[in-house]
């Protein structure tokens, strides 16, 4: 396993891994076995879908990540927008 392996921590209820240093997600290899790290997306370019299918302690992990990169602050910005999609989805419904 490679160093920048090592730094990534595995979201399992997105099939993904995000790096503790940078942000940067990673697709899981489909045998489940690493990470397509040619294939990255910054973890403040993800949609909304993303951040809603994240389990609860996936979602602390996430927390945690971007806690340790500075990111705190755009964790409240990811409470907004999955709210908003609550609402859609609630008026939707209605």
């Amino acid at each position: 396993m490679s160093d920048k392996e090592q730094l990534i921590v595995n979201l399992k209820s997105v099939g993904t891994g995000i790096d503790i240093r940078t942000g940067f997600t990673y697709p899981m290899l489909a045998d489940g076995k690493g990470y397509d790290l040619n294939n990255c997306v910054h973890v403040t370019e993800c949609d909304t879908e993303w951040l809603v299918e994240l389990n609860h302690s996936d979602r602390l992990l996430l927390i945690c990540c971007l806690d340790s990169i500075d990111y705190g602050k755009f964790f409240n910005e990811i409470d907004k927008r999955i709210q908003q999609l609550k609402d859609i989805r609630k008026a939707i419904k209605d």
